[in-house]
Parts: structure tokens; sequence; C-alpha cells
């Protein structure tokens, strides 16, 4: 705010000062009434004067003396304009965009640093969470291996606890094969007694026998004792037999189950042996995986003392990017701040450069309204001039041939110098101070009068104004506005749709739909068209028409996702290469033809009327009364009337466009321009309010044509 204060008061103190020189009156002096000359009062009765008498002497000396003061008022060197404040502020505006734009760049850097720190802190944060991840898993994995440890030792409680059931099974059936076998023992030697004592008997048997030979009284008893004895030894044998058998048997039984029992031992030994050698195994696995669980929990323990280690120096560097990310929020708040002030300086400069501006055009006009009424008073003052010329000629005339009367000769007030000369004499601008032919007989010197000093200071100031507008219009400097960037290049084809603006791209082959927001254009979304080479965009009805050059057609298309195809038209000329739409019509732009043809939006977009138009069209705006087009080639804005020629009211042009990329897209939104360049992804925005003025290019006057007249020859572009 301090440079356009500091030029606004540079600019009021020089007015004022200006102001000040001039006489103190509440209106500005009329320079009808302070230029008109007084009637001139010719003498009725005048004594004649006589070629070479000294009355006639004294009037040509003082007709030389008027011309040498004439002469060096001439030559006098003119007021010099007041200073350029104007150039002053603008030049201060310039600076203090060009700090608004180090400003920026330096935010944008520290935004950037600003980014990147937040990255690396979420990176850390990444890293740290990885690193905890991993710990945790080592924490699993460690009472994983706990879990198996506590397994095996369980496998081999259990496994002991059978071994110890297994070898008092064993025992057991060691002591029950011994018992048995003892049995057997007892009964083989019970038989064996038995069979002594049936020998013994058998013996004596024998004997009785031999006994009862020689006695046969006893032989009878002994018979029935033999008879008996036989039969208890038959029954006795029988007895013996059947137990012999049943111990046979009982022995056999007990070898089978003696068998079964060694053969259930050794399967028994090789069970255990086998046990004992899967547990050995076991127990082995269970000392390497203690020792491999020791070993992770060693490393699991180191690494997490790593881990906590990281973790507390990357807590450490995260609180210092906090810090600094504080610090950095707190000074991009602060250059925010700064940012916003010159925001408000520079639209403040701004405002007063308009505003000025404005002023300067009041002033021009006045200056202008000045110069004609001064170029009236001295057209007026010429006539009069030349009526006096003919009069003193006439009254010289007369003098020479003695009929006018002796006395005062005519006077001529308020004239000034060169009014005495013909009126094919040279104009001049410069302002002359009046004088007054005064008579012979008048005693006061020769001088000239001066003119009013507020009437002369006025007119140089309105000079000086008209010359400094003349340099702001004329004088290339850019006008306000931003530069959008974009992700694609080659612009062909803008039309905006309240907020939303569609940007048709040649190279990408797709139109891009942008919203205005924040003062930002933001990319919605991306449109592929394959094929196509859209050089027109249009928005009526709800619908998007498109210029394809390719087959030189209009297509009709649904905003939907895909941009479907409603319907297409042939066009009447070649080289189609802009839309525009008012809601109430379809114009369409033929580059090299120089043509603009007019169109109903009904089913066959019939033709209404043509136009003649610059030849290199490359964009067009319909809003209101105003006809905007673009031309590619001498890089002009041009306004145009809409009415039945689309007669140019106004040409603009930029100065950043001069010698750059050729202009290939144009909108207009409101009060701003909106312009694509060729090779550029930038899509520049300006204001129309202070665009500068421009000569027109060299294009034939808009007319129009008839509807018999058009072409209908459709070639392929």
């Amino acid at each position: 705010m301090a440079p356009d204060s500091e030029s606004k008061n540079d600019v009021t103190q020089e007015l004022d000062a200006a102001a000040a020189k001039e006489p103190r009156s509440s209106q500005a002096p009329d320079v009808s009434k302070s230029v008109r000359p007084a009637p001139v009062e010719l003498p009725i009765a005048q004594a004649p004067v006589v070629l070479g008498s000294p009355e006639a002497t004294a009037v040509e000396a003082r007709a030389r003396k008027i011309e040498l003061q004439s002469a060096v008022q001439r030559a006098s060197p003119p007021p010099k304009p007041a200073p350029d404040g104007a150039e002053v502020l603008r030049s201060r505006l310039a600076e203090l965009q060009r700090q608004f734009r180090a400003q920026t760049a330096q935010l944008q850097a520290e935004l950037d640093n600003h980014a990147s720190l937040r990255r690396r802190a979420q990176d850390l944060q990444a890293e740290l969470e990885t690193v905890e991840a991993q710990a945790a898993k080592h924490q699993r994995e460690a009472a994983a291996n706990a879990a198996l440890a506590e397994e095996l030792d369980e496998t081999l409680r259990v496994a002991a606890k059978a071994r110890g059931e297994l070898s008092a099974a064993l025992a057991g059936e060691r002591r029950e094969a011994a018992r048995l076998e003892a049995r057997l023992r007892e009964i083989e030697s019970e038989l064996a007694a038995r069979t002594a004592e049936r020998n013994s008997r058998e013996l004596e048997l024998d004997g009785a026998k031999a006994q009862s030979l020689s006695d046969q009284g006893v032989a009878r008893d002994l018979r029935e004792e033999l008879d008996r004895l036989q039969a208890a030894r038959s029954k006795e044998q029988q007895e013996t037999q059947e137990r012999l058998g049943q111990a046979l048997l009982e022995k056999s039984a007990l070898a089978a189950e003696n068998k079964e029992l060694r053969k259930s031992a050794d399967e028994l030994r090789g069970e255990a042996a086998r046990r004992q050698e899967r547990i050995e195994g076991l127990l082995n696995q269970i000392e390497d995986s203690r020792g491999a669980a020791q070993r992770h929990f060693d490393d699991a323990d180191l690494r997490l003392k790593e881990a906590e280690d990281e973790k507390a120096s990357l807590e450490a560097a995260y609180q210092r990017s906090l810090a600094k990310l504080e610090e950095a929020r707190r000074e991009a708040e602060a250059r925010e701040a700064r940012l916003r002030e010159l925001e408000e300086s520079a639209r403040s400069g701004q405002a007063e450069s308009r505003r000025m501006m404005e002023n300067a055009e009041a002033i021009q006009r006045e200056g202008n309204e000045a110069m004609d009424a001064a170029q009236r008073l001295k057209t007026e003052l010429y006539k009069q001039a030349e009526a006096e010329w003919s009069r003193l000629r006439a009254y010289a005339q007369k003098l020479e041939r003695g009929e006018a009367p002796a006395g005062k000769e005519p006077i001529l007030p308020e004239a000034r110098p060169e009014i005495l000369e013909p009126a094919a004499a040279k104009e001049q601008r410069s302002s002359q101070a009046p004088v007054v032919l005064q008579s012979p007989e008048a005693d006061a010197p020769l001088r000239p009068e001066p003119a009013p000093a507020g009437r002369r200071l006025g007119l140089w100031l309105g000079l000086g104004l008209a010359a400094l507008l003349a340099v702001l219009v004329w004088r290339p400097f850019p006008a306000p506005g931003q530069d959008h960037s974009m992700t694609f290049s080659h612009p062909r084809a803008m039309a905006w749709q309240g907020d939303v603006l569609w940007v048709a791209d040649s190279s990408d082959q797709a139109v891009y739909r942008l919203r205005l927001r924040d003062g930002g254009l933001i990319e919605e979304r991306r449109y592929d068209l394959a094929g196509l080479r859209v050089t027109g965009l249009a928005l009526a009805g709800g619908f998007l028409y498109l210029a394809d050059a390719g087959k030189n057609e209009v297509q009709r298309r649904r905003m939907d996702a895909g941009l479907s195809v409603e319907k297409s038209w042939p066009l009447p000329y070649q080289g189609v290469c802009a839309l525009a739409s008012d809601g109430r019509g379809l114009y369409a732009a033929y580059y090299g033809t120089g043509r603009i043809s007019r169109h109903a939006l009904d089913d066959s977009l019939s033709v209404q009327e043509t136009y003649l138009a610059p030849a290199s069209v490359v964009g067009m705006d319909v809003s209101g009364d105003e006809f905007w087009t673009a031309d590619a080639n001498s890089r002009r804005l041009i306004r145009h009337d809409k009415d039945s020629a689309l007669a140019v009211s106004a040409v603009y042009g930029l100065p950043e466009l001069e010698g750059g990329p050729l202009i290939s897209a144009f909108a207009k939104r409101g009060g701003r321009l909106w312009l694509g360049r060729e090779g550029s992804p930038l899509i520049l925005e300006r204001s129309r309010w202070l665009l500068p003025s421009r000569p027109a290019p060299d294009f034939s006057a808009a007319r129009s044509l008839s509807q018999a007249a058009l072409p209908y020859a459709f070639r392929r572009v």
C-alpha cells in the first residue's frame, strides 16, 4: 500500500500545485469568452492618411514591432507538461507485482519443503510401523516356540509315564511267566512222584501176584485185592491220564500263552525301542528348537532394542519435524498474511490505476472538447481576421485615394498577430498572447497583453494528460490477470458452462472438463475421443456441440460418462475452426475463408445467415449484445457489434502474445477473457476492461450474405 499511496500523493500534490497557479474561481474559465474579440469601432469621420506621411511611417513601424514581438513569442519554448504520475504509479504497481510473484515463488518453495518434510515424516512413520510389525512377528514366533517347547515337555512327560507303565507291564508279565513256569514244574514233579508211586505199586502188585501163586486161598483175596487195586489203578491211571492230559493242555496253553507273551513282549520291546528313538529324536528336535527359539529370542530382543532405539530416534526426528512444520506453518501463515496484504495492495493499486485511467480519459475528453472549442474559436477568429483584413485593405485603399477621413485608424482588439496574415498561412497550435493595435496618438508603449494563466495552464495540463493517456493506451504492458497451468499443451477449443470450462486438446485427442474453484482451474475429468480433430466447442440446450475438422461436421453429444453422439450434421464450408452459441443459434467459423455461418438449433441445423470475418478465427464467444472473435495470425481480440454485418467495434491486444505462440483457443466469462496458445500448457486469464487497444488488422468489413449464395461443396479437410 505504501508505493501506491506515495504515487497518489505525488500526483495529488502536483495537481494541487497546478491548480494553485490558476486564479481562484468556482468555475473553469470560459475560453470562448476570454478570447472572443471586442466589437470593432470604425470611425465615421477621420482624416485621410497620405502615403509617405509621418502617420503612415508610424503605422509601418508599429506593424514591424508587432511582427518582431510575435516572432519572439513563437521562438519562446512552450511550458513543460505535467509530470507523468500514472507512469510512476504503473512502474510501482509492476514492482509490487514482481515482489508479489517473488513472494509467491518463495512461499511455494516453503510449501514444497513443508510437503517434503511431511512425506519424510510419513516415511519414517511407515518404517516405524514396519519395525513394530517385525517385532510383533518375532514375539509371536517366540510365543509359538515357547508353546512348542511346552508341548514337547508334555510329550516327554507322557512318554516317560508310558515307558514306566510299559516297564511295569513287562515286569508283571515276567512275574506271571515265572509263576506259570513254577506251576508247570510243580505239575511235572507231582506227575513224576505219581509215576514213581505207580511203579512202586506195580512192583508191589508183581510181588503180591507171585505170592498169590503160592497161596491160592490168599489168591482170591489177593485177586480181589488185585482187582480192586487194578480197578483203583485203572481209575488212578485214568485220573492220572486225565490229569496228565489236563496238565499237557495247560502246558500247551501256557506255552502258547508264553509264546504270545514273548511275542507281545518283543513287540512291546520294539515299540518301546521305536518310541525311545522317537522320543530321543523329539528330544533332539526340542533341544534344537530350544536353541533356535533362544537364538530367535536373542535376535528378537536385539531387534526390539534396535527398533526401540530407532523408534526413539524417529520420534525425536518426528518431534523436530513437527517443530519445523509448526515453524513453517507460522511462516506460511505470516507469508499468507503478507500475500493477502500484497494482494489487497495490488487490488487497491489496480483500482487506483483504473481510477487514474478513468480520470485520464475524462481529462482527455475535456481536453478534446477544449481543443474543439479552441479550433472553433480559431476558425471564428480567422474569419473575423479575414473580415478585418479586408476592411483594413479597403481603408488603406481609401487612404491612398484620399477618400477616408483622417483620424483614428481601425483597431483589432484581442487579436493574435498571426490572424493578420492571409488565411492560407500555416496554422499554429501554440497559445499566443493577444495584442492591441493602438492609434498613433496613443502615448502608451506598444506591449503584448498577457493571456490568462489559468486558461494557459489548463490547456497545457489537458494536452499533457492527453499525451499521458496516449502513452497508457499505446505503450504495451501486461493486463492484470493470472495464468493457469494445465496437464495438456495444445488447447484447440473452449466453452464455459457456469463454473465448468470445457477444453478440447488436439494432440491428446481428448476433451477436458475443468472447474473454476478458489480462483484456479481444477481438472475433474478427461474424455478420450480418438480419431476426432475437435476444433470447436459450444453448449446449448443441455447438449455439447463438437466441431470435427476431419469430417467437417458438427456433432451433438450427450453430457454422459462417454459423451455419446446424439446426432451429426455436415457443414456448408470447409475448414471449420470454432463454434459458439447464444442459446438461440449456433455459430461456426471457417479457417482461411473468412466466413462465419449462423445455424438454427433445429433437427437439420439449417443455415440462417453468413458473415464475413477475420480469415484466421480460432475462437468465438457470443454473450448478450457482444460478439467476440480471436484472430490467430494478428494475435488480436476483436469485438463486433451483434448486428447483421458483425461490424468491428474495437480491437485489443496483449503484449505477452506478441511474438509468442499463436492463439489456439478463446472463451469469455463475464468480464474475464480466457486464452489458450498452441504448444503452451498455460491458460491465460485477463480482464477485458484493462485490455490495451490496438489498430484493426487488415481484413474486409463484415457483411451479410444471402441464403442462396451458400456454396455446398463438401470436401474433407
